[in-house]
């Protein structure tokens, strides 16, 4: 199973086919369906004008839900101005010399920085 827009193709190429490019329309959105179907509208949506396209973020949330999980936010700390997020974090550790002690995952690192702001 996978999340997946629906779509309505509005161009068709010399041949009368249609053609999967930007000009189209959603019909559905975050639907979640079978792969089988995904892959039968790739095989036919030059004759039919209709193509389901992935939508690997919104899969992604709907096996989180089904597993019981909730969704990763990222946390954002501010610090002079500096956004502090998962992606730099390393760096800003880095750069004011914060000492991690045994911290080894993103949350322990976002606490040890957190304690760091805050002092």
């Amino acid at each position: 199973m996978k999340a997946a827009q629906k779509r309505r193709l509005l161009t068709k190429n010399r041949d009368n086919e249609f053609i999967n490019n930007d000009n189209y329309e959603v019909l559905r959105n975050r639907s979640i369906i079978q792969e089988q179907v995904i892959e039968e509208s790739e095989m036919t949506y030059k004759e039919t004008g209709i193509i389901w396209v992935v939508d690997q973020e919104a899969t992604l949330e709907w096996l989180e839900a089904k597993e019981g999980k909730k969704p990763s936010k990222k946390e954002v700390l501010e610090y002079d101005g500096l956004e502090i997020t998962e992606d730099n974090i390393d760096q800003f550790i880095e750069d004011n010399e914060i000492s991690l002690g045994r911290a080894k995952s993103v949350e322990a690192k976002l606490k040890k920085v957190k304690e760091f702001i805050n002092k």
